[in-house]
């Protein structure tokens, strides 16, 4: 059977705030729970596989995401309305 899992480019905000709340749960649950918010499947579809092939998917995911490099995006939209940041070194001590 292919279980065919879409992951994101990066995490947000919101993902990786759910993620740190399951940190109290089982190693089971917790990958269960990290995969359905990392990826396209629900809780339910990822229940369905072998726990060796969930295992392995979830070393693959994780893998990948530890590869992502941190970026910071000097200019974003939010609801939109676009925020920016001033260059680091063109701010003041107030800044």
């Amino acid at each position: 059977m292919e279980f065919k899992i879409t992951t994101p480019d990066y995490l947000s905000i919101s993902q990786y705030q759910q993620i740190q709340m399951y940190e109290h749960l089982s190693e089971l649950d917790r990958m269960v729970k990290i995969l359905s918010i990392v990826s396209d499947k629900t809780e339910d579809e990822l229940r369905e596989l072998p726990p060796a092939s969930l295992l392995q998917i979830y070393s693959d995911v994780i893998i990948r995401l530890l590869d992502i490099k941190p970026s910071f995006y000097p200019i974003f939209e939010l609801n939109g309305v676009k925020y920016g940041f001033k260059s680091l070194a063109k701010m003041t001590l107030g800044e």
